[in-house]
């Protein structure tokens, strides 16, 4: 009765798991590729408080992935100090956000929330929060800027808030190529993380531009609008995510964190 019992708390308190994801990590994740050890840190996360008995067969069928497969991840999770492990206890101790900010220096306080539904398409939600990030700075900036200036109206800052982004810098922000950021993009917007809008420049081209615009793969396209040929810049994108806060690093260093 009692294993019943404690399966379905377990079971019960995995949907109800929410948490804060420092940008700083999500940014990270990406760089280095490693969605899918995350995932598997964000599953177990979500089945403790910070301390879980490695169960290895029971936590390779929670986990839904193979028993080698979860071996490497726990392999590689270790060695970044994200999970730690007692071979005596047989013990996981799953380090919190916290910990892994002060770890890695990681100073900034801005967070994305996530659920347990986030896990099955984390790449798109880790680049959301990438882009989201950069939306968020922008709209600061410009209100700051428009707070300084009385009389100025602050409607198209309000949510939501819609900025052009190019591909490139996404590309740099989470160090991907091109083509593999516009596919994140692609996700992202699908799962509704950001949203898009056609980005349409109306202006006359002459032909030996038309040409070359064509030519160049990563460049912008001839597009033709109503009044005639259209230069297409970067898309305007909107943020769909939830921001929160993290503690401040010197109250960190005061805590006693796992």
């Amino acid at each position: 009765m009692a294993s019943k019992l404690q399966n379905l708390n377990f079971h019960q308190n995995n949907i109800s798991f929410k948490t804060s994801i420092p940008i700083d990590v999500c940014k990270y994740v990406l760089r280095h590729r490693l969605v899918n050890q995350f995932r598997t840190y964000l599953m177990l996360k979500s089945m403790c408080d910070s301390k879980l008995k490695h169960d290895h067969e029971r936590l390779s069928k929670e986990l839904a992935i193979s028993s080698k497969t979860l071996s490497k991840h726990l392999k590689e999770l270790i060695k970044l100090n994200w999970i730690g492990f007692d071979s005596k206890s047989k013990m996981l101790f799953i380090r919190g956000f916290d910990r892994i900010r002060l770890t890695y220096k990681f100073k900034s306080r801005t967070a994305i929330v996530c659920t347990k539904n986030d896990f099955k398409h984390l790449s798109a939600f880790l680049f959301g929060a990438a882009i989201s990030n950069i939306l968020r700075a922008k709209k600061r900036e410009i209100w700051r800027i428009a707070a300084t200036k009385p009389g100025v109206a602050f409607a198209s800052i309000r949510h939501p808030f819609y900025f052009e982004v190019a591909n490139s810098y996404m590309a740099k922000v989470v160090d991907y190529s091109i083509e593999g950021s516009m596919k994140l993009k692609a996700k992202a917007e699908k799962a509704g993380y950001i949203s898009t809008k056609e980005n349409i420049e109306a202006r006359s081209q002459d032909l030996l531009n038309i040409i070359y615009h064509k030519k160049n793969p990563y460049g912008n396209l001839i597009v033709r609008c109503r009044s005639g040929i259209g230069f297409q810049r970067p898309d305007f994108i909107s943020s769909n995510m939830k921001f929160s806060r993290r503690k401040k690093i010197t109250t960190l260093n005061n805590l006693d964190l796992v």
